[in-house]
């Protein structure tokens, strides 16, 4: 692409200084023609044969130089004279040098080409990075508001409870014990976050119904395999019945709360029914944006069966 322009625009000025316009332009055409069959038919054999790159590229500028003179001689009949010698030793020196010099620049062009490419698949590898670590920092940001609306919020509700159980039984020692149960939750309320590792969900139900019990009567009931239900959806399904225990008891005042959790193929569903007031008017609060974060608009909540109660309905597609 670089080597045959830059050969015809500096062999025009001695061309035509020797041979004329007219008959100038037909010898520099014939010449830069063979030249460029010439390179093209060198290029075919490098990449046919690799390992003799170097043996065809020195004979392709001999041959290039050599026809320009070869040509003169047999179609325009030229005289073999110093100056016809000198012309040809020219030829082939410059012809080489321009080669060597565009190879160069090429592999120059080439090189800032991969350079180019390569920063900007740098760039692209951290940003995805970066984006990856943002979406983890939301992702654990959500997933401690949502510990904190429940695990935490079950505690100190039990906590409260049971402080309030042990001062009507005038037991002292309980009250303390109690008491700074609740205190230890306030000062380190991710204590369990931290260290908790969740299990399979049937253990993490136990687990849950028994941090809740003596506060309301639960019924927890698991259909479906759980070895298809991953962590993040344990964890999902843990911060809805929390969830659905501490509305129960804050605003419907129910003393008793069935859940229901199907596993299937297409996803999972949670019901959460209680005895308590019904679902009353007001303002959503966290408990909906936890719903939606969880389910989007696949949830609902409605008066419970013969209209006592409430009962949320929850699906989480797989």
């Amino acid at each position: 692409k670089l080597i045959l322009p830059i050969l015809f625009v500096s062999a025009l000025p001695p061309t035509f200084n020797d041979f004329g316009v007219r008959l100038g332009l037909i010898r520099l055409s014939i010449f830069i023609a063979t030249t460029a069959l010439t390179f093209w038919v060198a290029r075919t054999l490098i990449k046919n044969y690799p390992a003799n790159r170097l043996n065809i590229y020195f004979s392709a500028l001999f041959i290039a130089s050599a026809l320009s003179p070869v040509l003169a001689f047999f179609i325009f009949q030229d005289e073999v004279t110093t100056h016809f010698i000198n012309t040809f030793i020219i030829t082939a020196i410059w012809l080489t040098l321009l080669t060597i010099t565009c190879g160069l620049i090429v592999a120059a062009l080439s090189q800032r080409q991969e350079i180019i490419q390569d920063l900007e698949s740098q760039i692209d590898r951290v940003r995805v990075r970066t984006i990856s670590e943002n979406n983890e920092t939301i992702r654990l940001s959500n997933d401690m508001a949502k510990y904190l609306h429940g695990n935490l919020q079950s505690r100190l509700m039990a906590s409260a409870l049971a402080i309030e159980a042990a001062g009507k039984a005038e037991d002292a020692a309980g009250l303390v014990a109690e008491i700074e149960k609740a205190r230890q939750s306030i000062s380190t309320p991710f204590d369990q976050f931290a260290s908790h590792e969740l299990g399979p969900l049937t253990h993490e139900l136990r687990h849950l119904q028994k941090m809740w019990d003596g506060v309301l009567i639960t019924d927890l009931v698991f259909v479906g395999s759980e070895e298809t239900i991953s962590a993040i959806d344990t964890r999902n399904i843990i911060h809805v019945i929390e969830e659905s225990f501490s509305n129960a008891l804050r605003h419907g005042l129910a003393t008793e709360v069935k859940i229901i959790v199907i596993s299937t193929e297409a996803g999972i569903s949670v019901s959460a029914i209680d005895n308590g007031l019904g679902p009353r008017a007001g303002t959503p609060g966290l408990g909906s944006s936890l719903f939606n974060s969880i389910a989007g608009s696949n949830w609902s909540l409605s008066r419970g069966p013969d209209g006592v109660g409430s009962q949320l309905n929850l699906q989480i597609t797989k």
